[in-house]
């Protein structure tokens, strides 16, 4: 009976072991169409906020150009808003906030592509939401800025105070050219130089803040708020700074609603441009990692070899920050396998423990280790010849 008890004990053992090493291996390496560690409309809702709050600040900086013509004053909301959006969000969602740093992640395999598209739908909902909070705000700039000219002497007209209000949108949306309203004319061949190294930059970026597991890094939050000022400070006396898809179409259809009827004929530029610079650092970044992946396993040999101090410095340092990676509890990991694993440990403790009761009982039970026990107890009490 004890023959077999053990046995089956270390059957279970072995399975358990078996078990929850599959699951830690699966948690260390996000797989394409795993679910996320945050339940989904929690991280929707995430990039819903975050998005909103991105957009109502920048569109709200752009309208305020209008009356101090201060364009630095976007790339340094650019630079405050990401900041703070990226901090607060990156630990939930990755905090990507941009349709093109979404396809970026799902292309290196940082998301999945159900996850992308759940993104994309709330970071487009979020950039409608905050163009539409901008709605009451640019209408009282608007009329308080008619009132200080019509007290100054300037008489405005209907036709003049409609402008006037219109120029508001015109400033937020994005646009090149005579027609934009932007202080720099531009073509579109020029619009989208500007806007796709300005994007590539972002995106760049971005990806070095996530994690290969989608999480976003420590202390990355003020890098990706850089980023978007200097995107910001090179494109808005051109372009308006559109950077991000979910900005310029909440800014066009709001703005679009409200009497600017040309803020829908150039979005489209600002769609194809920002995607086009994710899906490259995407395949970079993709074709890099591989060939990294292929360097360490063909460099392992060599390395243990060496004797070089300075060769095993870096070579401590890049593991340890892989391990930091792989440490991190990766955002592609569900409840189920988390509660699994929790499950399984909790059974390895269990049957350790059983282990060693059943080691103890079996010491006291067995006839035969009792005897031989008691027989070397009584020749260390017999006397020794001569005592």
């Amino acid at each position: 009976m004890t023959d077999t008890l053990t046995s089956s004990t270390a059957k279970n053992a072995e399975s358990t072991t078996s078990t929850s090493t599959s699951a830690t291996a699966g948690s260390e390496t996000p797989k394409a169409g795993s679910a996320l560690t945050s339940p989904r409309f929690v991280r929707y809702l995430a990039e819903l906020c975050g998005t909103t709050l991105v957009v109502f600040v920048v569109l709200i900086a752009g309208a305020m150009t209008t009356m101090t013509s201060d364009l630095t004053l976007v790339a340094l909301a650019a630079f405050v808003v990401y900041t703070a959006a990226s901090y607060v969000f990156g630990h939930v969602s990755g905090a990507h906030l941009n349709p093109a740093v979404t396809l970026a992640a799902a292309l290196t395999g940082r998301l999945d592509w159900l996850d992308a598209l759940g993104y994309l739908i709330s970071q487009v909902l979020g950039g409608l939401l905050g163009a539409c909070a901008v709605i009451p705000i640019i209408n009282s700039m608007a009329s308080w800025y008619l009132t200080r000219m019509q007290s100054s002497g300037q008489t405005q007209t209907t036709a003049s105070a409609a402008k006037l209000k219109t120029n508001f949108w015109t400033a937020i949306t994005n646009g090149y050219g005579s027609s934009a309203g932007h202080t720099m004319n531009t073509d579109l061949a020029g619009a989208i130089v500007l806007e796709i190294i300005a994007s590539l930059i972002i995106v760049m970026v971005a990806m070095r803040a996530l994690r290969p597991n989608g999480i976003a890094r420590r202390n990355s939050s003020l890098l990706v708020g850089a980023a978007y000022a200097a995107g910001s400070f090179t494109t808005v006396a051109f372009t308006g700074a559109a950077l991000n898809p979910a900005r310029a179409t909440g800014a066009a259809i709001i703005a679009s609603a409200n009497g600017y009827k040309g803020a829908l004929q150039q979005l489209w530029v600002f769609w194809v441009v920002p995607l086009l610079a994710g899906a490259i650092v995407g395949l970079i970044l993709v074709i890099a990692e591989s060939a990294k992946a292929g360097k360490t396993a063909d460099a392992q040999p060599a390395q243990a070899d060496s004797s070089d101090q300075d060769h095993a410095a870096d070579a401590s340092s890049s593991a340890t920050e892989e391990d930091e990676d792989k440490a991190a509890e990766p955002i592609h990991k569900s409840d189920e396998e988390r509660d699994i694993q929790d499950f399984n440990t909790v059974i390895k403790q269990d049957t350790a423990d059983l282990s060693t009761v059943e080691s103890d009982s079996d010491e006291d039970m067995n006839i035969d280790y009792v005897d031989k026990k008691s027989a070397k107890n009584a020749d260390k009490n017999e006397p020794k010849d001569g005592e």
